[in-house]
């Protein structure tokens, strides 16, 4: 005899690679079912959420715009109590 594996134990060997390829295929399959869902569910995500970058821009930009019609109703008010005479000004 020799020291090597016999035919039953080749054959069961064999088949323990093939069932564990088995599992490792379905953990793939489901990952990669898991991961597009997971992508999908992102890139419906701006319909119905905008991004932090996104929303901290948008309010940064707001409160420019503001800021600039605050200065321009500032100067009109200044400039029409100059010209009417407003002796609160």
């Amino acid at each position: 005899m020799t020291n090597g594996l016999s035919n039953t134990q080749i054959k069961l060997v064999t088949y323990l690679v093939y069932f564990l390829l088995a599992i490792l295929t379905l953990v793939m399959t489901l990952n990669s079912i898991t991961v597009s869902s997971h992508d999908t569910a992102i890139k419906e995500m701006p319909d119905k959420y905008v991004r932090l970058e996104r929303y901290q821009s948008d309010q940064q930009v707001l409160k420019e715009n503001q800021r600039a019609i605050i200065d321009k109703l500032d100067r009109l008010i200044e400039r029409q109590s100059k010209i009417h005479g407003d002796p609160s000004r």
